[in-house]
């Protein structure tokens, strides 16, 4: 099974083409997750993204 998981600051640079990516991969039937936090691509927001992730690889 595939799982593609996409995440992105909502004051990114990359946050529209982020948004523009996960619309793609749904349309084409990809397993998909696309997540959102404020703020940019900082450490903090990172961190966040990798326990979501991180926490969806065990269910």
């Amino acid at each position: 099974m595939e799982f593609y998981w996409i995440g992105g600051g909502t004051t990114d640079f990359a946050f529209k083409g982020s948004a523009t990516l996960s619309s793609l991969a749904k349309k084409v039937g990809l397993n998909t997750s696309y997540h959102t936090a404020p703020g940019a691509g900082y450490w903090f927001i990172w961190r966040q993204f990798l326990a979501e992730f991180a926490a969806s690889l065990f269910r």
